[in-house]
């Protein structure tokens, strides 16, 4: 791959750029409302108030999947992805300013808009990824989706020790580093090797399993409807996508319920930080399985991986008091890393796995629109079931109500297993032009 000098060059940029921007994706997606719920909390304000603008733009982005994807598609990668990017760190400059003010209206707006830019970065790395590489695909998935659990090592208690000198400050550097990188990739980036004349993975000659076709391949609705291997798809990873957003946005409520703080210097951010850092070679370690064995088994291993996330959640003490154990942190933070990198960089490859390379954004747009839906609505669920379970005037602690949703996300996760084993004889799409270590059934 790196023989080949000009697609070296673009090699080395996207690894920097994709890898950051991920970070920044990961960061405003989810890991940065536990910064709030602990910055805010001596606003006044409810959980469920703190999280509102997250959890309307979460239901937004049901249907921004889908122009996301057209326009990648029909507009282009880079000028779908950076100007979102730049009103996402722009949305977040001055969401620090609308918490630090007490200003809620405001403040629930942008953090609305925070929510819902997010989508084009994700989308927009992800489908780069992909039209530049075939053999590498999953090593590289790997790579750039490092930067998901770096957020939950550095950028989370980077952010949280920012905003202890006031959220405004915080929000403010992160939001303006992230126009700059943007700016950045406008000019480094290209949205694929065909652009200038170089073909996927550095060839000197155009992928054998496309069969000389140039063009990507649109997939209407119906015949997404009419698929079974699409349903497999938007239930499984629609289960992992909802489980990581509830599992990353209630963390700091969880431990403030198992008695500990949760904020730069508490305990659970120092475990958070070194089991996440043992953690974050999972991302790659998936992805070169992804180019090895195929996108199903690794997925399938993923699926432990989560339910190391969520098993600690569960049995950790509920009564505000005695604190959760240094092993079940160090357990759960490891879970963590496993969840979000190895999910994000998983996602995209087994659709490309499933549907190849030219027709992976054509599927991708509808699989993660239906997906959506139950992202969208796991937040708000955990959020009400907290609400229900903190004490207040009229009923003292009720666990149980909170205990019951991360019970629920270990079914969840045997179901997503379940399916994904179904998948496990499917061939790849791009086979000839992968380079696994044992044949596939085709």
């Amino acid at each position: 791959m790196l023989k080949n000098k000009r697609f070296a060059r673009h090699h080395v940029a996207f690894c920097v750029l994709g890898l950051i921007l991920f970070f920044f994706y990961a960061g405003f997606m989810n890991d940065h409302l536990n910064v709030l719920s602990v910055a805010l909390s001596e606003t006044g304000w409810t959980t469920s108030q703190i999280y509102l603008g997250s959890n309307i733009g979460g239901y937004i982005t049901v249907i921004l999947y889908l122009l996301c994807g057209i326009s990648l598609l029909k507009i282009g990668v880079k000028k779908t992805m950076l100007p979102s990017a730049v009103v996402l760190g722009v949305a977040a400059m001055f969401l620090g300013i609308a918490g630090g003010s007490g200003n809620l209206t405001l403040y629930t707006v942008l953090l609305c808009i925070v929510r819902c830019a997010v989508v084009p970065l994700q989308m927009g790395c992800f489908m780069m990824c992909a039209n530049w590489y075939i053999k590498y695909r999953g090593r590289m998935m790997g790579w750039i989706t490092i930067g998901a659990p770096l957020f939950s090592v550095a950028g989370i208690n980077l952010l949280s020790r920012l905003c202890m000198q006031g959220i405004d400050k915080g929000y403010m550097i992160f939001g303006g580093a992230l126009v700059v990188i943007a700016i950045a990739a406008a000019v480094l980036l290209r949205d694929k090797p065909e652009d200038i004349n170089l073909y996927p993975d550095g060839l000197d000659h155009a992928p054998i399993s496309e069969d000389g076709d140039k063009n990507d391949i649109d997939i209407s609705l119906g015949e997404i409807l009419r698929d079974v291997q699409a349903w497999k798809l938007i239930i499984a990873f629609g289960i992992l996508q909802a489980i990581i957003t509830g599992m990353m946005g209630t963390m700091a409520l969880r431990y403030v319920m198992a008695g500990d703080g949760f904020g730069a210097g508490t305990t659970p951010m120092l475990y958070l930080s070194i089991g996440a850092a043992l953690g974050i070679p999972m991302s790659f370690i998936l992805g070169w399985i992804d180019d090895k064995l195929g996108s199903i088994y690794a997925s399938i291993i993923l699926c432990v991986g989560f339910f190391i996330c969520v098993i600690p959640f569960i049995i950790m003490p509920w009564d505000m008091t005695s604190g959760a154990s240094s092993a079940l942190m160090l357990v759960w933070a490891f879970g963590v890393a496993c969840m979000t990198g190895g999910c994000a960089t998983l996602h995209p490859a087994i659709t490309n796995y499933v549907y190849g390379r030219r027709r992976y954004q054509a599927a991708n747009k509808w699989i993660m629109t239906f997906q959506g839906i139950l992202q969208a609505s796991v937040l708000p669920i955990m959020n009400l079931l907290y609400d229900m379970a903190m004490p207040n005037e009229s009923h003292g602690m009720q666990s149980e109500f909170a205990k019951a949703g991360y019970i629920g996300f270990a079914v969840l996760i045997a179901v997503a297993l379940v399916i994904l084993y179904t998948m496990r004889k499917l061939p790849d799409a791009n086979l000839e032009d992968r380079d696994y270590s044992q044949k596939q059934v085709s």
